[in-house]
């Protein structure tokens, strides 16, 4: 089976909702839920990927809203080449935007991330 090069790893909406429901808090940091993005017909549903707690985290921490999401670049034969993590929301506050007939790029916040390279062993541990 073929995968996609580059993988998104992201809370979901049921994610989100489980954790507001349990928790009682108002979760606004997830923005690519938002229905202007999802249901948007040029949105890159290919590339997400389900984000899930490992169990023996939820145990010891409980339901909390993870800010991390996850970027894997993979081969064609779907081996991780890089794993990008950072804060960023998928939004254009979060990455920035072009100016329309221009070759500027705007950008209106700042996020940070971590990009991890090297052989297969290293990037599995991430």
């Amino acid at each position: 089976e073929e995968c996609a090069s580059l993988q998104l790893i992201y809370p979901t909406q049921e994610y989100v909702d489980g954790v507001m429901a349990t928790t009682g808090k108002n979760i606004t940091c997830l923005k690519m839920n938002e229905k202007k993005w999802y249901k948007n017909q040029d949105f890159p549903r290919e590339y997400f990927y389900k984000f899930q707690t490992k169990p023996e985290v939820q145990q010891e921490f409980g339901d909390f809203a993870h800010h991390t999401k996850a970027m894997m670049i993979m081969d064609g034969q779907g081996e991780v080449q890089a794993v990008y993590v950072g804060s960023h929301n998928m939004s254009p506050g979060a990455w920035g935007t072009w100016v329309q007939e221009s070759d500027e790029f705007k950008m209106t916040n700042f996020e940070i991330g971590v990009l991890f390279t090297g052989n297969r062993e290293t990037l599995n541990r991430v």
